[in-house]
């Protein structure tokens, strides 16, 4: 009896393998038509929990020289409370903590239990936040382009231990092809940064020239300004989609 029990385990086991082998294939389809953070979410919440068991995801960006990393991708059904000081920080930047430090530092992804990381004091104000919000895992993987890490990929879970060897073996397995998919996020958002931009320095040169009085010209220096906050707001760095 034992030995036929081992037999149908092995034989589910196998199916389970080729199942994900498939789904990892189609992935790469999935992910060449990702253009922006809405559907590099939408692959995420639809695509992914086919293979891995998670609540809700996030993708940070590290900014080495500032010592700090930016939200470029947060899930608005992820449940965490919208603080004025979690807002402030994904306007300027998290600083850059031993778990985040420690992910950049290697190629493999990296589980931590949330209760060990609340209780020592090393969560961060977000990581916290998820753990008041029920999540009680999390597993993080960098991000990597041809020289060098340059974010990571987050996955939390409302449960400890639900991360296995092979759950852990396909999220490297994506994460590769995640890499590409961010990396191309972030040069078109930083081409339509700069397109706006020049739209706007060309609309305040046809303003001036069509100003008369120094009334106009100080009028249109104060709209000029609240539009560069605006285009700042929505900069790619400040985002928390």
């Amino acid at each position: 009896m034992d030995s036929l029990a081992n037999d149908d385990d092995v034989a589910i086991s196998l199916r389970e393998s080729e199942k994900a082998k498939d789904i990892l294939l189609s992935f790469s389809d999935d992910i060449a038509r990702i253009r922006n953070k809405n559907d590099l979410l939408a692959f995420i919440n639809r695509r992914l929990k086919e293979l891995l068991p998670f609540h809700h995801g996030g993708i940070g960006i590290v900014n080495k020289s500032k010592g700090t990393y930016t939200a470029l991708l947060f899930d608005p059904s992820a449940g965490i409370p919208n603080e004025p000081e979690l807002d402030q920080y994904a306007k300027e930047g998290f600083p850059l903590n031993n778990v985040v430090k420690s992910v950049m530092a290697t190629d493999r992804p990296v589980i931590f239990d949330l209760d060990d990381l609340t209780s020592s004091g090393k969560a961060s104000l977000y990581t916290r936040l998820n753990y008041e919000a029920g999540m009680r895992e999390m597993v993080l993987v960098a991000l990597r382009n041809e020289e060098e890490n340059f974010g990571f990929f987050g996955l939390f879970s409302e449960n400890k231990h639900g991360f296995d060897t092979n759950h852990l073996k396909i999220l490297q397995a994506v994460s590769s092809q995640l890499s590409i998919a961010v990396a191309n996020i972030l040069a078109n958002d930083e081409i339509l940064e700069r397109e706006n931009e020049k739209a706007m320095l060309l609309t305040l040169s046809n303003d001036i020239s069509a100003c008369r009085t120094y009334e106009d010209i100080q009028l249109r220096k104060s709209k000029t300004g609240n539009q560069h906050r605006e285009l700042h707001k929505k900069s790619p760095n400040h985002l928390s989609a």
